[in-house]
């Protein structure tokens, strides 16, 4: 196994990404090519070389974090992980009282015909737009409507607020820090 940290100088936005897919596919390609493991942690932007410490340290744990959330992967950016490294340096107890307090009602009402939890993160993934999760979820809407007034049955707060939207959106970021996925 190797890892590769890297961090990127400022460029405009569209060079930054070109430049940067250039680089991952060179890397990957000749670590690939010999059979290496590899994993790539990339910082956020940065045009301040005093702050090479700190990019350091981000793609180190864009590359910590994203190994955990996402194993599938290779390549990690720490803008995709920010909020689960913020997360992660509040004590466990705080985690577990957000997961318990948000998503673990959810989780412990789902059954084998409807998992509430994936419900909800479709529905954020979709910015709350119910046309388009139904259609993600291959579902009827009028099935999803009722599906989300079962959660808010389920919860003890008003989901149509955003700060109680916000809640979830955490509480389910808690859930994948704690491994508790579903």
């Amino acid at each position: 196994m190797f890892c590769i940290c890297s961090f990127l100088m400022s460029y405009h936005r569209k060079q930054q990404n070109t430049r940067l897919r250039k680089q991952q596919k060179k890397i990957w390609h000749i670590f690939n090519h010999n059979n290496i493991s590899t994993y790539i942690g990339v910082s956020l932007y940065s045009s301040d070389l005093q702050q090479i410490s700190k990019a350091f340290f981000q793609a180190i744990d864009a590359m910590k974090l994203g190994r955990k959330l996402y194993p599938e992967e290779n390549v990690f950016l720490f803008r995709t992980i920010q909020v689960y490294q913020w997360l992660s340096t509040m004590p466990l107890e705080s985690l577990e009282e957000m997961y318990r307090d948000t998503i673990e009602p959810l989780s412990k009402a789902g059954n084998s015909d409807v998992n509430y939890v994936h419900i909800l993160r479709t529905y954020i993934g979709n910015h709350y737009n119910i046309s388009k999760t139904a259609s993600y979820l291959h579902i009827h809407r009028n099935t999803l409507m009722n599906y989300l007034t079962r959660i808010q049955e389920l919860l003890p707060y008003n989901i149509g607020l955003p700060e109680n939207m916000l809640k979830l959106q955490i509480g389910i970021h808690a859930m994948y820090l704690l491994d508790r996925n579903i």
